[in-house]
């Protein structure tokens, strides 16, 4: 008879926990207003296991609610934001100027984005 690996059971049992968590806040709380800390926290668990499980919001979404996560007006103005530096940054680059402004503006919507 095989032996159970039993860091694999733990890793499935956090997971259910995990879920479990993430579910309850979801279906309480607007998705963005529910963060990782947050999902930590009402499992018991630090926000390292959290991230050690998934990378983002959106992927303890996809796996606790079984569909994409739901857009928010904050993703939505952002995406205009950043078309709007993509377009500075064609202009730029088609004008000779320099790039590094859009760039830099580029980045601050991504860094928005990914929070």
């Amino acid at each position: 008879m095989e032996r159970p690996n039993w860091r694999k059971v733990a890793l499935a049992q956090t997971r259910a926990k995990l879920l479990q968590a993430a579910r309850r806040l979801f279906r309480q709380y607007p998705y963005q207003k529910v963060s990782m800390r947050g999902i930590a926290k009402a499992m018991g668990m630090s926000t390292g296991a959290v991230y050690n499980l998934y990378d983002t919001k959106a992927d303890v979404w996809r796996d606790a609610m079984g569909t994409p996560p739901p857009v928010d007006d904050v993703v939505i103005q952002e995406a205009h934001n950043l078309q709007r530096v993509l377009e500075t940054m064609v202009f730029a680059y088609r004008s000779g100027n320099n790039l590094e402004p859009s760039v830099a503006a580029a980045e601050a919507v991504l860094e928005r984005l990914n929070r």
